[in-house]
């Protein structure tokens, strides 16, 4: 399996390690295609338990699950979707830059938290540490992707990820389903090194997605 992958898809990202912390309906349709492209190691955080009424986008789960710790679950179904990868799990909250600690040797970490302490505590971790963080959001129809990587491109500040959402949009799943996907492309970009795509808003309205270059605010240029 490892050897079909590489060769298949054109490239091999067998030996990085990526963090998924949130595993809802943008976590597991991420953890969906990074294990799909055969990304070596996999850490999930979620505190979280399933519920029925998400199950319309997170798809690794089933009604028989409702009630279990997503994370767990979650590691379990991926085992068995790819078991040539590593998969370790935390079924705990991420509340400080201390509760991360594993990630710390990660290539990237994918933050799928739906709430905007979560994602600043994420990002503190990343910045203090140079990891390139991916941040995904949905609201109904339209939903963004944006990944920052510290001290070379625009900050989650600067991408507008730590405003706080509209709550009362639904989730369809085909959007969480399109947002994860970008999310774990730009992932896989940063993996292999080409981070041109890095610094980008990716707007999704609709079926349609826009690509808007985010400046730093801090650059030296202004």
């Amino acid at each position: 399996m490892n050897g079909e992958k590489p060769a298949v898809q054109g490239f091999d990202v067998s030996a990085a390690s990526v963090a998924v912390v949130g595993c809802g309906g943008l976590g597991t349709n991420v953890c969906a295609h990074l294990a799909g492209a055969g990304v070596g190691r996999l850490l999930l955080w979620d505190h979280d338990r399933v519920e029925t009424r998400n199950l319309n986008r997170q798809f690794f789960y089933t009604p028989a699950d409702a009630g279990k710790p997503k994370a767990a679950t979650l590691a379990k179904r991926l085992r068995a979707y790819a078991p040539e990868i590593e998969i370790a799990h935390f079924d705990r909250k991420a509340e400080s830059s201390a509760d991360l600690a594993p990630t710390a040797g990660c290539g990237a970490v994918v933050c799928a938290a739906d709430n905007i302490p979560a994602r600043r505590v994420v990002w503190e971790f990343c910045e203090a540490r140079g990891i390139p963080c991916v941040f995904g959001a949905v609201a109904g129809d339209c939903g963004t992707a944006f990944a920052a990587v510290p001290g070379l491109t625009a900050t989650p500040d600067d991408g507008g990820v730590f405003d706080e959402p509209n709550r009362s949009y639904p989730s369809p799943g085909p959007t969480v389903g399109l947002v994860g996907a970008l999310q774990a492309k730009l992932v896989i970009e940063i993996l292999r090194g080409k981070l041109l795509c890095a610094g980008v808003l990716y707007a999704l309205s609709g079926c349609e997605v826009s690509a808007l270059p985010i400046k730093r605010t801090n650059s030296s240029e202004e």
